[in-house]
């Protein structure tokens, strides 16, 4: 999809310093505000462009949907960027009438960081113990003591354990009996 611009409307400068900050497959872009004088509030709009849209799509850009024409200088992509595949990135900024070119950034989020953090007080809640965890290594450690009993228990020392008790009175003359 061509855009067809009127030539001299890019009266703003483009947003600068464009990254991403990418950790646990949580994708934030970010950037600074053009160096500009803005009577009003600053705009911004992000797109994105995949291996889809680029090679089946004709090189068509996508609207970050939920960064449509807002004044922060971030944007959460997580749930737009789905695949592991190379995404070109492309935010612009508006001010009145006046629009910015865009500032690109390729993106991969294969390059996404995974810092490990043990499990504490300050853990997020996923990694501590839970009611269950603990159930079942409690559970898990009682039997695995009985098996150790039940496997190295001598017959004379363990025979009081299993041994049967006689029937109480009142159901011995049961036994006999057919239902």
């Amino acid at each position: 999809m061509m855009e067809t611009v009127p030539a001299g409307v890019w009266t703003l400068p483009a947003p600068g310093t464009v990254s991403m900050d990418s950790v646990n497959m949580r994708h934030v872009l970010r950037w600074t505000q053009p160096r500009a004088s803005c009577n009003s509030t600053v705009l911004y709009s992000v797109q994105y462009q995949g291996e889809f849209e680029l090679l089946i799509k004709n090189g068509s850009w996508i609207n970050a949907a939920e960064c449509q024409r807002i004044p922060l200088t971030s944007c959460d992509l997580t749930f737009d960027l789905g695949s592991d595949s190379d995404y070109s990135l492309r935010v612009r900024a508006q001010c009145g009438s006046k629009m910015s070119a865009w500032a690109k950034f390729p993106f991969n989020r294969n390059n996404s960081k995974k810092p490990g953090s043990p499990a504490g007080p300050g853990a997020p809640a996923w990694k501590q113990p839970t009611a269950v965890t603990v159930t079942v290594v409690v559970m898990l450690g009682l039997l695995i003591g009985l098996f150790w009993a039940l496997v190295h228990c001598r017959p004379d020392s363990c025979q009081k354990y299993f041994q049967k008790e006689p029937l109480p009175s009142f159901l011995v003359g049961l036994q006999h009996v057919v239902l």
